[in-house]
């Protein structure tokens, strides 16, 4: 009897560490603290650094008004463009192109379409109200 104690004590107690163990590691796994909005990441479209591969400033290209001229097709919006602020680019299997507009009615937009190597626009991120990099 005494034999079948000792491994059955000594099994009672690996299982309880294993249970502290755990319990534990879940709760080193939990978020301590929530990030604010203000404190939150900028945008990679936003950098001012160069970055291989990165969003870069550009110049508004006819391609780049093409890109936005697909966007404002979808938008559900009785204003019309009045002027294009900011547009940036990022070369891919083709160019990702984020655009800031601003409409007739002073709203302030921005969008970010792709075009493929083919010359095709598909709108990645639809418009939506806002400045591009606040």
């Amino acid at each position: 009897m005494k034999k079948l104690m000792f491994p059955i004590f000594g099994l009672l107690a690996l299982a309880g560490c294993d249970q502290q163990t755990q319990t534990e590691s879940a709760k080193a796994l939990e978020p301590t603290a929530v990030v604010a909005e203000t404190d939150a990441v900028p945008s990679p479209i936003c950098a001012s650094e160069f970055m291989p591969g990165g969003w870069q400033a550009t110049e508004i290209t006819d391609e780049a008004k093409e890109a936005l001229k697909s966007a404002l097709a979808q938008m559900e919006n009785n204003a019309q463009l009045k002027d294009i602020i900011d547009v940036r680019s990022q070369v891919v299997n083709g160019v990702n192109y984020a655009i800031e507009f601003e409409m007739d009615d002073g709203s302030i937009w921005n969008a970010i379409i792709y075009r493929s190597l083919e010359g095709d626009y598909l709108l990645t991120q639809p418009a939506k109200q806002g400045k591009l990099c606040e």
